[in-house]
């Protein structure tokens, strides 16, 4: 590894951590606060959700909380839709910046799990993307940042992105709506389902074909 991937990835490194620390040491915001700051902006609050959660990434700012209030604005069916708008549009996003930037993060050798994944990731990259996307525990920027560098075709990406994020944003807004009629039953019977689901990825992932 030379000097300037060290150097990089210790910039990546330190940006990452700054945001961590912006996102949840000085902002602090939930999803209650976000609900009531889109909302102020009336009929353009649609436009104003799907154009933070768009941006969302560039501050790595937590995509369960913005996910959470777009079910507490605008209710399940349309905050899940704005939700999804969004979701695509920050992975384009962020994937696009990867590209043009992380190049020099590639392993330069034919050897070794690196090449072995990034090979994988060109040949399956659609199964791979779509496997993380519905896993809502997997870091969710981390995964277009990572795609970017790596040799995934954009449509398989995008196509993974859009159909993966499809089960979680809608669970995430339904538990954001219930939680605004202050139905705390139906939001936690939805979020058991999500580890349900999740479990059932994780110990099946061979079997479905979905993890190498």
């Amino acid at each position: 590894m030379n000097k300037k991937t060290i150097f990089k990835i210790s910039m990546i490194v330190l940006v990452v951590g700054f945001f961590i620390w912006f996102n949840y040491g000085y902002l602090d915001l939930q999803p209650q606060d976000i609900r009531t700051w889109i909302l102020s902006f009336g009929w353009i609050a649609p436009f104003v959700f799907v154009t933070v959660y768009t941006l969302r990434p560039l501050i790595l700012f937590p995509v369960t909380i913005l996910s959470l209030s777009g079910g507490l604005a605008f209710g399940t069916v349309v905050g899940s839709v704005l939700t999804l708008l969004g979701c695509v549009g920050g992975a384009t996003i962020s994937f696009w910046i990867a590209r043009k930037f992380g190049k020099g993060l590639r392993p330069k050798t034919d050897r070794g799990l690196l090449e072995k994944l990034e090979e994988q990731m060109a040949s399956r990259g659609f199964i791979y993307v779509l496997f993380v996307r519905l896993l809502p525990f997997v870091p969710f920027d981390l995964v277009s940042y990572a795609s970017g560098v790596s040799r995934i075709r954009f449509r398989a990406f995008f196509m993974a992105t859009l159909i993966g994020a499809i089960p979680g944003t809608i669970i995430y807004n339904f538990i954001g709506s219930r939680l605004a009629e202050g139905n705390f039953l139906a939001s936690a019977i939805a979020f058991a389902i999500l580890l349900i689901v999740t479990s059932i990825l994780l110990i099946y992932r061979k079997k479905m074909g979905w993890y190498a």
